[in-house]
């Protein structure tokens, strides 16, 4: 069962993996840790974030809103 830290961190409550945050400049959605879907298929990517910090080698998707930061 994920259990909340710091108000905006949801981990799981075995191992203390990070599951999901949530954030007031997202309002109702959930933001989930990609690392946690061995299979993305038929998962939709609805913005991109932290763009400045972004590797090099990064791709994006540029048909969808893309945030440098989180959004204000």
């Amino acid at each position: 069962t994920p259990y909340t830290i710091s108000n905006c961190l949801n981990v799981c409550g075995d191992c203390g993996s990070p599951i999901y945050s949530v954030t007031t400049a997202y309002p109702g959605i959930k933001i989930w840790k990609a690392g946690l879907f061995s299979d993305a298929q038929g998962l939709e990517v609805v913005t991109n974030i932290w763009c400045d910090s972004a590797p090099s080698w990064g791709t994006m998707d540029n048909t969808i809103p893309s945030h440098g930061k989180s959004r204000q």
